[in-house]
């Protein structure tokens, strides 16, 4: 709780976060950004072979091992079989204009949403994904486009308890009727960390929108968690080209 007062106040303060998300969400929403990059992973890590999970959600751990891959990491299944290891986790955070917040583990909230809702098809609870496909598709198109929203809310809606008690908690009405263009915009707030034996640093990410836009600001988020293994591949890259030139 003491984290979260100071945090707010801090991302809502901070000018150089605010930026049109790019590259993790694909709606044009306006992001505030907080990376904190405590201690970042050394170079070698890209050249070594990278365990990488996400806490309770063997789903999103799937989806974050296929996008290193994409990007050139060696990702192993198995932390023993790691060089090196990270573990992220986070918390969401879905406030409107009523007195409460819905707040909970990202972990849950993405094993209960990713991979649901794939696009062009019309049913999928019946259909079984492969898990492989689901992070394939993470890796080049984003994360947003594997999150299904109605289960996210769903779940969410679950977590709360009674018919009427997410809006009601949101918008001060079970109805989630507004009253004034002031009442009617979300805040959506997700706060993720990754720890390892080569690395520490996390992000916290806002946006205040008319729609309840958390699946964006989950996948701006995993963008920008992920930014420095990206960044000590693309270096070991730029190295490797100049070398063979």
């Amino acid at each position: 709780m003491l984290l979260r007062k100071v945090l707010l106040p801090l991302a809502l303060t901070t000018s150089s976060a605010i930026a049109m998300a790019e590259p993790g969400a694909p709606m044009n929403i306006e992001i505030k950004r907080e990376p904190h990059y405590n201690a970042l992973p050394k170079a070698e890590v890209a050249e070594k072979r990278v365990y990488i999970a996400f806490k309770d959600s063997p789903k999103m751990t799937r989806v974050l091992q296929e996008k290193l891959k994409a990007k050139g990491f060696a990702v192993v299944d198995k932390p023993d079989d790691a060089d090196a290891r990270f573990r992220v986790n986070g918390m969401f955070f879905v406030s409107g204009a009523g007195k409460e917040e819905v707040r909970g583990k990202l972990g849950d909230l993405l094993e209960s949403a990713v991979g649901v809702d794939q696009p062009s098809n019309p049913d999928y609870r019946h259909q079984n994904v492969d898990l492989l496909q689901i992070g394939v598709s993470a890796a080049y198109t984003g994360v947003a486009s594997v999150l299904s929203v109605t289960d996210m809310f769903r779940w969410i809606g679950q977590k709360t308890g009674i018919a009427g008690r997410f809006n009601e908690m949101l918008t001060g009405d079970p109805r989630g009727i507004f009253f004034g263009e002031a009442c009617g915009k979300f805040t959506s707030t997700v706060m993720m960390d990754v720890t390892g034996d080569s690395g520490h640093w996390w992000v916290m990410e806002m946006a205040q929108d008319p729609k309840r836009v958390l699946d964006q600001v989950i996948a701006d988020t995993v963008e920008s968690i992920l930014k420095p293994l990206y960044d000590l591949k693309n270096a070991a890259q730029d190295q490797q080209g100049m070398g063979d030139s």
